[in-house]
């Protein structure tokens, strides 16, 4: 039987994939969460399994729940900063892992950064190190992203990790770092890379839980406002979650190690015109306040968020990141002129059965659980 550990359940992803596995498998499964807010561990998983399932879905859950075993720890502390009867239960029980905890935010010191991003996967390493050394660890796949490369994204051959990249953000340096680690480890552990896009709503259903990424964008058509970031004809390379999950559930049935999947829309991506077009004409359907946007280069969006970093530093501001620094800080997925390479990933998945829907189809859903939020 497949006995999972898996880090950002709480998250977008690490919750998809839960679901995913409760729905197509009767594997077991071990949840790493964290206290958070003052909300219990217990609280915070049963709030997720609530969300993930409505209540017709109440027969399930009892055999669910049997599934599910929630431990407390914090992966970025040795050992997961768990008592040592705790971990070795751990590691003896877990033959699979699913690594997708992590910060995502744009904007935070790369030494916060790191201490989640990096700090995590060299935890995990010894994890994994730990189960060979005791048993056998089937699969660990570690979620990166596509935008790893940093500044040399596109120049970049698909699974290539640039040495030598320059970076926009902490988050991509840090994913940079973790996934150096992780390479240097899978000649001796059965590892995996994913690495997804921009990644939005299902595709079906528009369901999505964090409004940040082109959700800002969103909000600006819909509120109304007269100014939007990009150049138009400038890419943007979005996939829908359940294309993401559909991807992971097919990398971990196979048997292999030392591959990268880049999980992106590649020659699929589209331009930011298209997007906000899609994106008015279901806005002004449901009589929403869509105007005619006037589109401001995204390289403008930079140096002003890169005067607004330097103006906080020079005056020592600990504020907390404004609104506008987190909007800006999407301007280096504005910019560029195609999408992530992922040819021999879709070519692969589609053979399986998993095809990147059509975004012209899909986004439309997009927009509506936009609205629904």
């Amino acid at each position: 039987m497949k006995k999972w550990l898996i880090t950002g359940a709480t998250g977008f992803v690490g919750s998809q994939y839960l679901k995913k596995l409760l729905l197509d498998s009767s594997d077991e499964i071990f949840l790493l969460v964290r206290e958070k807010r003052g909300e219990s561990v217990n609280q915070r998983c049963e709030q997720i399994i609530n969300k993930l399932f409505d209540k017709s879905s109440s027969e399930n859950l009892e055999e669910y729940s049997t599934r599910i075993h929630i431990i407390e720890g914090q992966i970025s502390e040795p050992q997961f900063g768990l008592e040592a009867s705790v971990y070795e239960k751990l590691v003896t029980n877990v033959n699979y892992i699913f690594h997708s905890a992590a910060t995502t935010s744009f904007t935070k010191a790369i030494e916060q950064a790191r201490a989640t991003n990096v700090n995590s996967v060299v935890e995990m390493v010894n994890f994994a190190k730990d189960i060979k050394t005791r048993s056998e660890l089937k699969k660990f796949i570690y979620i990166s992203t596509a935008y790893v490369n940093g500044k040399a994204r596109i120049e970049a051959k698909e699974s290539e990790l640039v040495k030598s990249a320059e970076f926009f953000n902490s988050y991509e340096q840090s994913k940079h770092e973790a996934e150096t680690i992780i390479r240097s480890n899978w000649d001796d552990l059965p590892i995996v890379i994913a690495r997804p896009s921009i990644i939005i709503g299902d595709s079906k259903t528009g369901e999505y839980w964090n409004l940040n990424t082109i959700y800002f964008f969103l909000k600006m058509y819909a509120s109304g406002n007269k100014l939007a970031l990009g150049s138009p004809n400038n890419q943007i390379d979005v996939v829908p979650i359940d294309y993401v999950i559909n991807a992971l559930f097919y990398i971990q049935q196979k048997d292999e190690r030392g591959r990268c999947y880049v999980i992106s829309a590649g020659t699929k991506s589209t331009s930011i015109i298209s997007l906000y077009k899609i994106s008015k004409a279901v806005l002004t359907k449901y009589k929403k306040n869509a105007a005619n946007c006037y589109f401001i280069s995204a390289y403008l969006g930079l140096l002003v968020l890169n005067a607004l970093k330097l103006y906080k530093k020079l005056i020592n501001c600990t504020k907390k990141t404004s609104y506008a620094e987190r909007l800006l800080s999407f301007c280096p997925y504005l910019i560029m002129k195609q999408g992530i390479q992922s040819d021999k990933t879709q070519k692969e998945l589609a053979k399986n059965g998993v095809h990147l829907p059509d975004l012209e189809h899909y986004f439309p859903t997009i927009v509506k659980g936009y609205l629904r939020k």
